[in-house]
């Protein structure tokens, strides 16, 4: 799975948030939303946190030492008075992403 279908969905996801977009779609909003690039950062940060986790997986895996990275801190996250992100699907996106970073936390 590539970068962007990580981060804007496959597109044949039909699982959804309350918002009824796919899981992992982070929609423009007209007036309002959260700041795109403060997203964006959160984004790439949890995700470079995953690839992380799975590479220390992989080391404990293989027998290899492994050090746990630590924990991400989001940066603050503005709001904006047009053309930002939906509330909403950014709080699903980094919950699932936060959930997986759990995830892979207690298997290592």
């Amino acid at each position: 799975m590539g970068f962007f279908s990580r981060l804007f969905g496959s597109g044949n996801n039909s699982g959804g948030n309350s918002g009824g977009a796919p899981s992992g779609i982070l929609r423009t909003v007209r007036s309002g939303g959260l700041d795109k690039a403060d997203v964006l950062t959160a984004v790439d940060m949890l995700n470079s946190e995953i690839l992380f986790l799975e590479e220390a997986l992989e080391a404990k895996k293989n027998g290899q030492s492994v050090t746990i990275p630590p924990e991400s801190e989001l940066p603050e996250m503005r709001q904006v008075k047009m053309g930002g992100f939906n509330e909403e699907d950014v709080t699903a996106s980094i919950s699932e992403l936060r959930s997986k970073i759990s995830e892979l936390r207690a298997q290592l």
